[in-house]
């Protein structure tokens, strides 16, 4: 997805109207913009710190992020990053975050991206064995995950990362991805909804 101006006035509305879309709100998304290393005291992901803007390889380089308050279908949060694609301005990482009602005792992430194997969970044993056993949610993790995208002439990189931590009596579930190109990166879909079905699925094999 490409914007024409660098504008957080300008390309604010037009993520919200596109991210309402996707979750099927019917109400408009409140949202803040948010200069990379200063959130909102009472933010669910304050622990992220700038996970999603520090992943960033090559030519990519953050301008700033709109951060999403969604309520419906679940609470979750978004950081949507916008960045400087070689000369284009364009969406660059999207940070997921929803808590868990299950509490853990110690963090779970996503392996590295293997060649010939999907990825897989590591860290604390018992969670990890849970969550590795349910082959549908390996897939569907393994294909939303995405560390490139194509924006025009410009090919966005960064580095995987899920995690999920102990959190606030419960746990933290912590996704960062790009938008699913389309049209050679004109346009782009952020699969918001499958984030959800994700989620539930992982709160489901915990």
């Amino acid at each position: 997805m490409l914007f024409y101006s660098d504008k957080p006035e300008k390309n604010g509305p037009k993520v919200e109207t596109k991210l309402r879309k996707e979750f099927g709100a019917s109400q408009p998304l409140s949202y803040e913009t948010e200069i990379e290393g200063h959130y909102r005291p009472n933010s669910v992901g304050q622990a992220l710190g700038d996970v999603g803007a520090a992943l960033f390889s090559g030519r990519a380089r953050p301008l700033y992020t709109f951060r999403f308050d969604v309520n419906q279908p679940r609470p979750c949060e978004v950081r949507v990053h916008v960045i400087k694609a070689g000369s284009a301005v364009a969406l660059g990482s999207l940070l997921y975050s929803t808590t868990l009602r299950k509490p853990i005792p110690a963090p779970v992430i996503l392996e590295d991206v293997k060649t010939f194997s999907k990825s897989r969970f590591i860290g604390e044993p018992g969670l990890s064995a849970r969550l590795n056993a349910n082959g549908d949610l390996i897939k569907r993790i393994n294909k939303f995950v995405r560390t490139s995208y194509q924006v025009g002439q410009e090919k966005v990189t960064t580095a995987r990362f899920l995690q999920i931590t102990p959190f606030d009596g419960g746990s933290l579930l912590a996704i960062n991805t790009l938008p699913r190109s389309k049209w050679m990166g004109l346009s782009s879909t952020f699969d918001a909804a499958e984030f959800l079905g994700i989620a539930a699925a992982i709160e489901g094999s915990m």
